[in-house]
């Protein structure tokens, strides 16, 4: 390799809150309106487009959740989506998703569809 390719592909290194495993780019992704959109008619939601907003996810206790949509007008009929980008779902994954859905209800008082985005695989048997 000549240090002009060496040179050029330094111009293609992204900055590290970028890289794989921030999760940065698929949040970002997530917050796109017609992704929002696509999600939540994917998800069986009657809602016309444009009814979700990105609701904040830092929780009471302190921890915080991936993404959470939220319906402009919350009502009982409409549900929260509760969005989770995670590299391996295992147990303890799986009781911080337990948190995550109960701090959204003592939030809103409506328990939210949660969608899991597995970007490796589930961490043992008893997940498959």
């Amino acid at each position: 390799m000549s240090i002009q390719q060496s040179q050029n592909m330094e111009d293609f290194k992204l900055p590290l809150k970028w890289r794989l495993g921030t999760d940065l780019l698929s949040k970002m992704l997530l917050c796109e309106p017609k992704v929002i959109d696509l999600v939540a008619h994917s998800l069986g939601t009657d809602m016309s487009a444009n009814n979700y907003t990105i609701s904040p996810t830092e929780w009471a206790d302190g921890i915080r959740s991936d993404i959470m949509y939220m319906p402009q007008t919350l009502t009982k009929s409409m549900s929260l989506i509760l969005l989770e980008i995670q590299y391996n779902i295992d147990q303890e994954f799986m009781l911080k998703l337990i948190k995550y859905s109960s701090n959204a209800f003592n939030r809103y008082k409506i328990l939210p569809i949660v969608l899991i985005v597995a970007t490796n695989s589930f961490s043992t048997a008893v997940f498959k």
